[in-house]
């Protein structure tokens, strides 16, 4: 089997319906054209997107190809990685950089965030709500009051004592 045939094996391989995710992560690093990895994207995982981050941005065709599935709802814009979509938006093909700042939505600074948020203070708490929405969010990181979820994010009993705006400003900037 000659260079161009294991190739285009290769491709189709990765970019193949019947090809399972696990196979499609290890592929990417075989596969040389960015091109058919932006095919593939929407089918990688999230560690497979994460690694094949460089070599699509390597490639202004597949950039604007992500683009493209982002504009279409083919991909979610939620299933990029950080690092791809900074890369999108600073590209240094103009075409690439200026068609990010068409697809993709403005930056927003944390502190216009919390302030957006400042008026959910004073409405009125839903408990069941809450409970819900923390085992859905909040308990893959953090312990509840009752024992559940994992102890891994910080302690919850520091909200308790911080005032009603720290809970608000530690969800939406933790760091």
């Amino acid at each position: 089997i000659g260079e161009d045939e294991s190739r285009i094996f290769l491709e189709n391989l990765l970019t193949s319906e019947t090809t399972k995710n696990a196979v499609k992560d290890l592929l990417i690093t075989a596969v040389s054209d960015p091109t058919v990895i932006a095919t593939a994207f929407p089918d990688l995982s999230l560690q497979g997107r994460s690694a094949s981050t460089d070599r699509v941005l390597s490639s202004p065709e597949a950039s604007t190809m992500l683009l493209g599935m982002l504009e279409t709802n083919r991909l979610p814009l939620s299933e990029l990685p950080a690092a791809l979509i900074e890369g999108l938006r600073v590209h240094p093909e103009k075409a690439v950089s200026g068609k990010a700042a068409e697809v993709l939505p403005p930056v927003v600074s944390r502190a216009s965030m919390i302030d957006q948020y400042q008026p959910s203070l004073e409405m009125p708490g839903d408990k069941a709500v809450g409970k819900q929405l923390f085992s859905k969010i909040c308990q893959s990181c953090h312990l509840s009051h009752e024992g559940e979820g994992i102890d891994l994010g910080p302690s919850l009993t520091s909200f308790a004592t911080a005032g009603r705006s720290s809970p608000l400003e530690r969800i939406l900037d933790p760091n």
